[in-house]
């Protein structure tokens, strides 16, 4: 599926380990000490984007041409889900996101056993972000 949405890596400069250590110790200063108090490798990306709760970041063209850099978090219980938008709704999560030039944020509550088709991802994806407003996003989207 990376081959068919373009999936922005960790090697992308506004991605990199240092920029996302940045915005984390600036933004988010006492959740980023406490988990390097507790054995968190700062310089671990995939540790960083966790305590980010982004799973992948997308660029995504929508139906006007324009394109938007979409924060993604995948989780199965609706719990999560609902309290990962819970905070998406505060100025201070917003915040994060901008200060890595993520446009829309979403989290995705799916049932790991019945993970949709590549297919079905891509159709879901620009389904969603052709529903985008233009500003900053975040939704919940259940399947």
């Amino acid at each position: 599926m990376a081959t068919r949405l373009k999936v922005l890596t960790l090697d992308d400069p506004s991605l990199c380990v240092e920029k996302v250590q940045a915005v984390a110790s600036e933004y988010l200063t006492a959740k980023f000490n406490t988990a390097i108090q507790i054995g968190m490798d700062a310089d671990d990306p995939y540790s960083l984007w966790e305590l980010l709760a982004i799973d992948g970041v997308i660029s995504l063209e929508d139906i006007h041409g324009e394109h938007h850099r979409v924060g993604v978090s995948i989780v199965e219980r609706e719990n999560r889900a609902y309290r990962l938008m819970k905070r998406g709704e505060t100025s201070h999560w917003k915040n994060v996101w901008r200060a890595l030039g993520i446009d829309c944020y979403w989290v995705f509550c799916v049932n790991l056993k019945h993970l949709p088709s590549d297919a079905e991802w891509v159709d879901i994806l620009y389904q969603n972000i052709d529903r985008s407003h233009g500003c900053f996003d975040y939704r919940l989207v259940n399947l």
